[in-house]
């Protein structure tokens, strides 16, 4: 039987689970592989650190689309191929932008103008999320750990 140990970062064990989904993060050690406790501690804050910027990096992202109704939502991959394709040729065939501006009273380029703005702002949560990961798992030492913020 496999046995998931919590450890804070000081290597103090906070628990013993059968099941690593009572955990908020774990990581995988080879079975007999030596493992010391500032090693344990690295890692263990490594994997809460990851843990904790992708929900709230989430969070954000969730801030942005609550303002839609779920059926909305289900339409965004469709607007974004369509903006996609007007930004490289705005004559291309946007049914679905086209329907919904002209439902809204607005013009395709002013509704392109708002799932542009949405897409950027996704797409840069997205790069700033990936750079803070990057540094994550790049650190060495727990106070290099420490120091990452976002």
């Amino acid at each position: 039987m496999v046995k998931f140990i919590e450890v804070d970062t000081n290597g103090k064990c906070l628990g013993v689970f059968e099941q690593p989904e009572k955990l908020s993060s774990f990581i995988t050690i080879a079975k007999d592989t030596p493992v010391s406790v500032g090693d344990l501690a690295l890692e263990v804050l490594r994997a809460d650190k990851l843990s904790q910027v992708r929900k709230d990096f989430q969070a954000k992202i969730d801030a942005i689309t609550a303002k839609y109704a779920p059926y909305e939502l289900e339409s965004f991959a469709d607007q974004r191929a369509e903006w996609r394709a007007w930004k490289a040729n705005s004559a291309a065939a946007t049914p679905v932008v086209d329907a919904l501006a002209a439902a809204r009273g607005l013009t395709t380029a002013a509704l392109m103008a708002k799932i542009e703005a949405n897409v950027l702002a996704i797409t840069t949560m997205q790069g700033q999320q990936n750079a803070i990961e990057s540094q994550i798992k790049a650190a060495t030492t727990v106070a290099a750990l420490e120091a990452i913020t976002w």
